[in-house]
């Protein structure tokens, strides 16, 4: 039996595929949203089974452009989107975060991916922040995983 190999090129290709105009990963139009709170139907969960932030100063953050591609010791390949900084409002109207997503849209739009944090983190005042990037990855069998690296 012939063994396949799939070579750095093969991945930065899929990858590749995978940001581009009209791709799921469009670098024009994935945003990055929060939420406060989920309905988590595993993959049948849609945009209307989150519930978006809505404190003074919130809007969705365009999660690109992708930097990359570059490839870690394991042999898998991946693409990094900007930092986004996700700031407390200056009045009374913060919330809890438990969740980030990923959109088509910077209104409405389909989701495209979402993570529920541990532990909720506060936004209440203009001291607090988030701090969201956007990282697409696949290992060297082509499978990829879209994640969200949050500090906050």
């Amino acid at each position: 039996m012939p063994t396949t190999q799939v070579t750095l090129q093969m991945l930065e290709g899929v990858a590749s595929d995978l940001r581009k105009t009209g791709a799921t990963f469009d670098p024009a139009t994935t945003y990055v949203g929060l939420a406060t709170a989920v309905v988590n139907n595993g993959v049948n969960t849609v945009l209307s089974n989150l519930t978006e932030a809505t404190y003074t100063g919130y809007a969705r953050a365009l999660g690109s452009p992708w930097a990359g591609p570059y490839q870690l010791n394991t042999g898998s390949t991946y693409f990094q989107g900007v930092m986004n900084k996700f700031v407390g409002p200056s009045d009374d109207s913060g919330e809890n975060i438990v969740a980030f997503f990923l959109v088509d849209a910077e209104t409405a739009g389909d989701l495209l991916y979402f993570v529920v944090l541990d532990t909720p983190v506060g936004l209440f005042s203009t001291l607090d922040a988030l701090d969201v990037m956007l990282r697409i990855e696949q290992d060297a069998a082509a499978n990829w995983d879209a994640s969200i690296i949050a500090n906050g």
